[in-house]
């Protein structure tokens, strides 16, 4: 019985040190949206300009390219379903969504 009351405190502790984090954060969203996708576009840019000179080094930027990509599906699936920004970012959301 007394194992089981220190768990529910440590469950009470946790959860008000977590709720801070249960409200979406405009600013934070966006911020973690423009850390992503501007190193994306830059790197999938950088990839298309290396096609006219040689393909193997575009090959260089695939593997960021690909874990900032998916990176972005996890930013466009959180918006769509509001968790990531409360106003503007479920709009980005479902067109991520449309797009992939």
């Amino acid at each position: 019985m007394q194992k089981n009351a220190v768990r529910w405190a440590e469950a009470r502790t946790l959860a008000q040190l977590l709720g801070s984090f249960r409200e979406p954060d405009n600013m934070r969203g966006g911020f973690e949206l423009a850390i992503t996708a501007v190193p994306f576009a830059a790197i999938w840019t950088l990839m298309w300009v290396s096609l006219y000179f040689d393909c193997w080094i575009g090959l260089v930027g695939v593997v960021p390219a690909a874990g900032l990509l998916v990176r972005l599906f996890m930013i466009q699936h959180d918006c769509g379903h509001g968790s990531f920004s409360a106003t503007v970012l479920p709009t980005i959301g479902s067109a991520g969504s449309s797009a992939s």
